[in-house]
């Protein structure tokens, strides 16, 4: 089997979690599989800061309607 998002052939592969497989794409080799996983953290720290801006905005927008 190869891995689907390089076709890397002769290597280990890990099935995808469920939330991130496609029809195309279920396992990955253990080079693409960091990769993804640094993405999804990538993405995770961004959305971090942009839920505490909104939620900061929604406290400030909040306190003025007193």
């Amino acid at each position: 089997m190869a891995c689907d998002i390089c076709d890397a052939k002769g290597t280990t592969l890990t099935d995808l979690r469920d939330d991130y497989k496609t029809a195309d794409i279920q396992q990955v080799c253990p080079d693409c599989a960091r990769l993804v996983n640094d993405k999804v953290w990538k993405i995770r720290e961004m959305l971090d800061g942009v839920m505490k801006t909104l939620v900061r905005r929604f406290m400030t927008e909040r306190r003025g309607r007193r």
